[in-house]
């Protein structure tokens, strides 16, 4: 009962984020993946914990960080609003997967949010 209620409530707060903005979708390594950016300024990368996605792990922290950085939220494979596809999910692949979208590393800073201590 309590998960049921944690996913309700996860599925609420994201519904009015979702509804303001337009994602995009960039063709990278094989996969469909969704993305947003928000704000200018300083690019910050922010990427979510394991089975989650954007609303849920940054509904309240992206418009904040969108003040003063340019925020590219991503949903990895298998999460979200990006399909999954035929191969192996690892860490190296998900960074795989964001380097190749932002094609230039050069100042960027990522931030991954999990509820685990790693």
């Amino acid at each position: 009962m309590r998960n049921l209620f944690i996913l309700l409530i996860m599925i609420l707060s994201s519904i009015n984020s979702e509804a303001q903005v337009k994602g995009q979708y960039a063709n990278v390594n094989g996969l469909k993946l969704y993305y947003e950016i928000h704000g200018k300024g300083y690019p910050l990368v922010l990427v979510h914990g394991g089975g989650s996605s954007i609303p849920a792990n940054f509904s309240y922290w992206l418009p904040l960080f969108a003040k003063t950085h340019k925020v590219i939220a991503v949903e990895m494979q298998a999460h979200g609003r990006t399909a999954d596809i035929d191969r192996v999910t690892t860490f190296e692949q998900e960074a795989d997967d964001i380097a190749a979208l932002l094609k230039s590393p050069i100042n960027v800073r990522v931030c991954r949010r999990d509820f685990s201590k790693v």
